[in-house]
């Protein structure tokens, strides 16, 4: 219903706020740096290093509890 609200100049609406034009800003320099030096020269940590982790399997048990169900049953 206020979505529509903007300033005169209309760069900015009612939610917008400083954090917004700074995220952008930040956006706008990476995109460039990116275009200029080649893809994924930088990138945000959130989006993880594509790098496939896996557990070592020398620490893990090799009793046969490891195994959910090679567990006794137990009946009341």
């Amino acid at each position: 219903m206020l979505t529509g609200l903007s300033n005169a100049d209309g760069k900015k609406n009612l939610f917008s706020s400083e954090k917004d034009e700074k995220i952008n800003s930040l956006m706008r320099s990476m995109d460039n740096t990116n275009y200029r030096y080649g893809r994924a020269t930088l990138s945000l940590a959130s989006a993880g290093v594509h790098k496939k982790w896996n557990m070592r399997r020398q620490y893990s048990s090799k009793i046969d509890t490891a195994d959910f169900y090679s567990l006794p049953k137990i009946r009341i």
